[in-house]
């Protein structure tokens, strides 16, 4: 009998899965005008753009918009993953209120380290 690893189970449980997973993160870009903040949520396994928001402020209220863009474009008829980073934006109580309200179950250690690392570690380089 071969021992798999838990992140090759991990891996081979979110592929064969029903359950749709999404990554996000926050980025800012300086422009003429002062910084700019972008949202983008990925779908993992397409590695595309699902969802994003942009702002000038880094506030919950820009993580959820690209969340709900996210939602609207994929329409998920099971439940989600979310990953994301440990930010303030994301630990909120109104961002926790948002994945409730859309049985968006958000991830967390020692699992979310494992598909970071799967997924290429954060979208911003």
């Amino acid at each position: 009998r071969v021992r798999r690893s838990h992140r090759t189970i991990l891996i081979e449980h979110l592929r064969g899965a029903r359950i749709g997973t999404g990554r996000a993160d926050v980025t800012y870009i300086w422009t003429q005008q002062g910084w700019l903040y972008l949202a983008v949520v990925l779908d993992l396994f397409s590695r595309g753009v699902v969802g994003w928001a942009c702002s000038d402020k880094c506030d919950t209220f820009l993580v959820i918009r690209a969340l709900q863009l996210a939602l609207e474009v994929r329409r998920p008829e099971a439940e989600l993953m979310f990953h994301s980073d440990q930010g303030c934006q994301y630990a909120s109580g109104t961002f926790q209120q948002s994945l409730i309200e859309h049985r968006i179950r958000q991830m967390h250690e020692p699992y979310r380290q494992l598909l970071g690392q799967y997924s290429g570690g954060t979208i911003f380089l």
